[in-house]
C-alpha cells in the first residue's frame, strides 16, 4: 500500500481539459477563460487575483497618497513589501501601471549559473533570461500589427498571417502557474523565463528551426492549447539557433523535467478514452521530437541524453501506432458550426500534422543511426503512413486558400513509394516525402551490409542500390518545391542545413 496521503485528483478544466494538482491553481487557470475578475479596487478596476489588486493599489492610489497629501485612499490590506517605506525612494506611479506590470514582477537572474548549468557552461551568456519580466512588444526588424482575436485562444495575427508565438497577458500567466506547479519536480536554479524570452525564442522556433522539419502546423498552433514542455522545448531550439546557449539549456532542461515528471504521474493515474490517449500521445512525441533534436546536435555533454530519449521516442511511436488512423477526434479546433469546408480542412490538418511527427520521428532516429553508427529503432517495413503532402498545402492558413491550392498531388504510402524507388520508377513528390525517402535507401543500404556481414555485397545488389539512387535524385529534380541549386535554398520548404542532413 502506497505511503503518505491518498492522490486526490482534480476534475481537469471544463475549458481546454487541462490538468491541476492544486485547486487554487485550477481556479486561477480557468479564469483565463471565463475572464472573471472577482477583486475590485475603489477606482473601479478589476483583477483575477488578489495580489495583483494589493499591487495595483499599494503602487497607484498608496504611492499618490504618498506624493498628493490631499488624496486619501482606504487600504483594505497592505503587503509586507509596502509597509516598508523607504524615504529616499520616489515612485512614479504613471510608469508602474497595473496594464504594464507582469503577474510575476521580476525574473531576477543573477551572474552565477544554476547548479545543474555549471557542468555545461563555463561562463554565463549574455543571452541569458532577461532581468525583469516584460509586456514590450517583440523586438524584431518587421512591425507587427496585432490583433486580439481571443485573449483565451492565445491566437493573434499580423498583416502577414498568424503569430503562433505570441502571448498574451492571461495566457502567460497561466502557463506561469503551471510551471511553478511542477516545481519540485524542475532541477535547483530554475526560473521562469519572461514572456519576451519566449516569445523571442518560439519565433526564432516557427521562422527557422522548423523550416527543417515542419511537423508542427503553425496556422492552427495556440500556445493556450499547448503543453508547457512543449512551448519550453521548441523555445530551448529557438534560443540555440539564435545562440542563446545558456538560455537554452535551461529552457531544455525545465522541458525535460517537466516531460518526466508528467509522465510518472500519469502512471498512476486513471487511464484515458482511447481517441483522447491517441491525441494526448501525439504531443508526447512533439515534445519528444524536440528534446531528442535538442540533445543530439546541441553537445558532447548532453549527448547521452538523446540517445536515451531516441529510444524512449521509439517506444512511444510504436505505442501511438505507425498506421494511418481515420479519427475525427484528432480535429480538437473543429466546432460543429464550422462550415462543411473548414470541417474538412480542420481534419485534413490534424491528419497530416500526425503523419508529419511520426514522420520526424522516423527522420530524427535515422540521424542517430547515421551519425553514431545505432541500430535502427524504427525500420522500413513498420512505417504505414501516407508521406506528407506538398508545402503548399501546409501552409495555407484558412480553409479557402486550402481549397484553392493551385497543384495537388497524389497520395502515396510509404511503402509504396519505396517500393516504386527500388524499381526505378520516378514519381512525383513533396520535398519532405523525397527527404524521407533517402532516409529509407540508406537505411535499406546500412541493414544489407549488415546480413552481408564481413563480405562485400552482390554485384547486383549494388546496381539495384545504384539505380535507386539515381531514381531518387531524378524525383527530388522533377519536384517543384526542391531544388540542389544552393543559390535559390531560401526559397525551399527543406532547408538544407547542418542540422537537418546530418
Amino acid at each position: 500500500m502506497p505511503r503518505g496521503r491518498p492522490r486526490r485528483t482534480l476534475a481537469p478544466c471544463t475549458y481546454c481539459g487541462k490538468q491541476f494538482a492544486r485547486r487554487e491553481h485550477l481556479v486561477r487557470h480557468e479564469r483565463t477563460h471565463t475572464h472573471e475578475k472577482p477583486f475590485a479596487c475603489d477606482c473601479g478596476q478589476h483583477f483575477t487575483r488578489q495580489d495583483l489588486l494589493s499591487r495595483h493599489v499599494n503602487l497607484k492610489h498608496h504611492a499618490r497618497n504618498d506624493l498628493h497629501s490631499n488624496t486619501s485612499v482606504s487600504l483594505v490590506k497592505k503587503t509586507s513589501y509596502a509597509e516598508q517605506e523607504d524615504p529616499g525612494f520616489v515612485l512614479d506611479p504613471d510608469l508602474f501601471r497595473q496594464d504594464m506590470l507582469p503577474p510575476i514582477l521580476f525574473n531576477y537572474d543573477n551572474d552565477t549559473s544554476p547548479a545543474f548549468l555549471r557542468s555545461h557552461i563555463q561562463s554565463p551568456s549574455n543571452h541569458s533570461f532577461p532581468r525583469f519580466s516584460s509586456r514590450l512588444p517583440i523586438l524584431d526588424d518587421m512591425q507587427y500589427e496585432v490583433k486580439h482575436y481571443d485573449e483565451s485562444s492565445g491566437l493573434f495575427e499580423d498583416s502577414i498571417g498568424v503569430i503562433p508565438w505570441a502571448f498574451s497577458d492571461s495566457v502567460y500567466e497561466g502557463f506561469c502557474l503551471e510551471v511553478e506547479s511542477f516545481a519540485e519536480a524542475l532541477p535547483s536554479g530554475w526560473r521562469l523565463p519572461s514572456r519576451n524570452s519566449l516569445s523571442r525564442n518560439l519565433e526564432s522556433y516557427f521562422r527557422c528551426v522548423q523550416e527543417s522539419l515542419p511537423f508542427i502546423h503553425s496556422a492552427t498552433f495556440s500556445v493556450s492549447r499547448t503543453e508547457i514542455e512543449l512551448l519550453l522545448a521548441a523555445a530551448a531550439l529557438g534560443a540555440l539557433n539564435r545562440f542563446e546557449s545558456h538560455c537554452s539549456y535551461i529552457l531544455y532542461f525545465m522541458a525535460k523535467c517537466i516531460f518526466a515528471e508528467k509522465l510518472r504521474r500519469q502512471e498512476s493515474e486513471t487511464p484515458e478514452e482511447p481517441t483522447a490517449e491517441r491525441r494526448h500521445g501525439l504531443r508526447k512525441i512533439q515534445t519528444l521530437n524536440l528534446l531528442v533534436s535538442y540533445a543530439s546536435w546541441a553537445g558532447k555533454d548532453i549527448f547521452p541524453d538523446g540517445l536515451t530519449l531516441g529510444t524512449q521516442l521509439s517506444t512511444l511511436v510504436r505505442r501511438h501506432g505507425l498506421s494511418e488512423v481515420q479519427d475525427a477526434a484528432y480535429s480538437c479546433f473543429q466546432n460543429h458550426d464550422d462550415t462543411p469546408e473548414y470541417q474538412a480542412w480542420s481534419k485534413w490538418v490534424a491528419a497530416e500534422e500526425r503523419r508529419r511527427t511520426l514522420l520526424c520521428a522516423y527522420v530524427l532516429l535515422s540521424l542517430q543511426n547515421i551519425a553514431y553508427n545505432t541500430p535502427p529503432q524504427i525500420l522500413n517495413v513498420e512505417m504505414g503512413t501516407l508521406l506528407p503532402s506538398c508545402i503548399e498545402a501546409w501552409k495555407t492558413t484558412t480553409a479557402e486558400a486550402f481549397h484553392h491550392t493551385a497543384s495537388y498531388h497524389r497520395e502515396y504510402h510509404f511503402q509504396e513509394a519505396l517500393s516504386l524507388l527500388l524499381q526505378g520508377v520516378v514519381v512525383p513528390l513533396s520535398s519532405f516525402a523525397n527527404y524521407l525517402l533517402i532516409h529509407a535507401l540508406l537505411q535499406q543500404i546500412t541493414i544489407a551490409h549488415s546480413d552481408a556481414k564481413e563480405s562485400s555485397l552482390q554485384p547486383a545488389t549494388l546496381k539495384r542500390f545504384e539505380h535507386a539512387l539515381r531514381t531518387w535524385q531524378s524525383s527530388w529534380e522533377l519536384t517543384y518545391e526542391a531544388t540542389l541549386d544552393p543559390l535559390v535554398l531560401e526559397s525551399t520548404p527543406i532547408k538544407t542545413t547542418k542540422s537537418s542532413w546530418y
